[in-house]
């Protein structure tokens, strides 16, 4: 069949016809329904945003009557951070001291060790020639080379080294339990007995472990009218653990609990209340 370029020609100029015709119809389509909603006084969910109009005697309080300390921050860019205005900031509120949890930086979630290693040795560095009195920094794993023949002295050695160099503890990250995977596809769990020798190798080294596990309880329990959470899952959706991709809240729970059970020569400090601060009871 002969080739024409008029007849390609027409082809594209339909195609451009059709795509700004449906681009004008849902325009159209949107501005009507915007329209509407404005005659009708209707929004959207996430855009109501009343102000109360309850007058009661106020006494706001934007410094701590005692001085103290934030166990739970993320500094990812502390290797070049100008620490000052974090400190001005810090004698503000009255507090004392604080940790950042992100001490090897993002490059934790590469699997690049030589740029883990560099993150958190620029960090302790930059703290200890800052302000040595004011910061601590955690160290980070990357955890996804678990099961191979070297993990476990490659760890051992990485934990030893952070500890020479300064850090003071150690940040686990909440997809251990969920997100992450061994070399098969199976998911680790939070208990699982490849890591033992990491929470033994921090109480060696006196290092407290603030593990984040798991997510709120909301999260794992379905979307709809019902859920506390339906604004945030329509807004972040993947923050959601659907049941036929994730272990339930229950079972990452338990898992982390069997883990402290095993180990309890070693401090950790469980984020966010344990998922329970909406049941302090419990």
């Amino acid at each position: 069949m002969k080739f024409s370029f008029s007849l390609l020609f027409k082809l594209f100029i339909f195609s451009i016809s059709i795509v700004f015709l449906l681009l004008l119809v849902f325009g159209i389509s949107y501005y009507t329904i915007d329209q509407i909603q404005k005659k009708n006084n209707l929004m959207d969910i996430g855009d109501y945003s009343p102000i109360s109009t309850l007058v009661v005697p106020s006494n706001p309080k934007t410094r701590s009557k005692f001085p103290f300390v934030d166990v739970h921050s993320h500094h990812w860019n502390m290797p070049i951070m100008n620490l000052d205005n974090l400190v001005n900031e810090m004698d503000s509120l009255n507090m004392v001291y604080q940790i950042n949890l992100s001490g090897s930086g993002l490059a934790v979630f590469s699997g690049k060790q030589d740029l883990m290693d560099l993150n958190l040795l620029k960090s302790v560095n930059n703290v200890n020639e800052n302000y040595p009195e004011r910061f601590g920094v955690f160290v980070n794993l990357d955890l996804s080379k678990i099961g191979r023949k070297n993990f476990k002295s490659n760890t051992e050695e990485y934990l030893e080294n952070a500890s020479k160099i300064g850090a003071i503890g150690l940040k686990i990250y909440k997809n251990l339990g969920l997100n992450l995977k061994d070399g098969e596809g199976n998911r680790v769990k939070v208990d699982d007995e490849r890591l033992q020798f990491i929470w033994e190798k921090c109480a060696e080294l006196n290092f407290p472990v603030l593990i984040h596990s798991g997510e709120p309880i909301a999260f794992f329990d379905k979307i709809d009218k019902f859920n506390e959470r339906w604004l945030h899952a329509k807004e972040r959706p993947n923050s959601f653990r659907p049941s036929d991709k994730y272990p339930s809240f229950d079972v990452v729970m338990m898992e982390q609990y069997n883990m402290f059970k095993k180990n309890p020569n070693t401090t950790f400090i469980n984020a966010h209340f344990g998922w329970f601060g909406n049941n302090l009871k419990k």
